[in-house]
């Protein structure tokens, strides 16, 4: 179906057609521009799929418990770009470069590409690769959906194609399943939480979205609004070609960060969080004596301190993946690939070969005892 709206010329429409359109066939790993990627669950993208129960839904993407080939899985399905965010005059290329960079399910495969490709996926509830649903598996998902209505009355549906999205399958993520009830993190281990956010956006991701129930047993689960680089906004700053800064920055994260803190210990969390990323003047730590919680202090001017966090902007995405696809081509990476390396203790070189004894055998030495 082409794109039918009345206020838009034959050409914008075919244009925003091009732009939406993304390549589909065997092992497409996704989105197709330059980046990190993410790979099909199954060759083609298709897979049989047991609808077990509708978990929730959100303002991009409804997230459902699904049995495949016997394993429980989340799947997580993304509605389509709007056409609405598009400048109709822009080129082609600009068009497919912003919804490859800020539609909600490219997002996902980009942060979730990268993680993949430095080794650092298991600090994130684990991505197995994305699916597209079939007709019939599309027509089955609606419906099962519970229903919600907007203020109007209208039904609510985050996957129903909207113009310029007819032809386009529905698109999802398939994640590990994490059994409910489980805690989004545990308040004694904040430090390690950090650390492995800090890790994240030293690979070029920024989150942009931290908060408590971004977070199953401790580990992100959610990169909808992720910036992975290279990130338009900020590739168009670097070059010095864009008209403002990026809204984002390395401040994002550790301030979303110390957000989820400040609102844990509003909620009444137990125990308390002391730990911050950015120190101000204008808050303390009470002492024993103090009252249990953080006061302002009258007067002083806040001072913010942030040490050692690493800048995502500054991230060699082109040397990484250079370095990747060097390893893939040589033999001994093909050779090697899925086979995890031995441990130093297991490996055989010269430095373990015996000491030549010529015949005799060596006696270890020991110490006279002291009388």
């Amino acid at each position: 179906m082409r794109i039918k709206n009345l206020l838009m010329s034959e050409e914008v429409a075919d244009k925003i057609q091009q732009a939406v359109e993304f390549p589909r066939g065997k092992d497409v790993w996704l989105p197709d521009c330059e980046g990190p990627k993410l790979q099909p669950f199954r060759p083609f993208g298709h897979t049989a799929i047991e609808w077990v129960r509708q978990i929730n839904e959100g303002r991009q993407a409804f997230v459902w418990k699904v049995r495949i080939d016997g394993v429980f899985y989340a799947l997580k399905l993304h509605g389509f770009p709007h056409i609405g965010w598009l400048r109709p005059s822009a080129p082609v290329e600009r068009m497919r470069e912003k919804i490859h960079h800020e539609d909600s399910f490219y997002r996902e495969c980009r942060a979730y590409g990268r993680l993949q490709e430095v080794g650092l996926e298991d600090l994130v509830v684990r991505c197995h690769g994305y699916v597209l649903l079939t007709p019939q598996q599309e027509k089955e998902v609606h419906e099962l959906s519970y229903e919600e209505l907007d203020s109007d009355g209208e039904e609510l549906d985050p996957l129903k194609p909207r113009p310029g999205s007819d032809r386009l399958p529905v698109r999802g993520i398939v994640k590990e399943w994490v059994e409910e009830g489980t805690v989004h993190f545990d308040p004694r281990k904040i430090r390690q939480l950090n650390n492995d956010l800090k890790t994240i956006n030293s690979v070029g991701i920024i989150v942009h979205d931290i908060k408590e129930l971004n977070y199953m047993g401790g580990k992100l689960v959610d990169f909808n609004d992720a910036w992975t680089i290279p990130y338009h906004e900020v590739t168009a700053w670097q070059k010095g070609v864009a008209y403002r800064e990026p809204s984002v920055d390395r401040m994002t994260d550790p301030s979303f960060f110390d957000a989820m803190i400040d609102a844990w210990n509003e909620n009444g969390g137990r125990p308390r969080i002391w730990f911050r990323n950015i120190r101000s003047l204008e808050y303390y730590r009470p002492d024993d004596k103090g009252m249990a919680r953080l006061r302002k202090r009258a007067s002083g001017t806040p001072k913010i301190v942030l040490k050692g966090w690493p800048d995502p902007f500054s991230y060699d995405w082109k040397a990484t993946q250079k370095a990747r696809q060097k390893t893939r081509a040589s033999p001994a990476g093909r050779a090697n690939a899925g086979v995890k390396p031995r441990r130093q203790s297991e490996r055989v070189g010269p430095q373990q070969e015996p000491r030549a004894t010529k015949g005799k055998v060596l006696q270890q030495k020991t110490r006279p005892r002291k009388k």
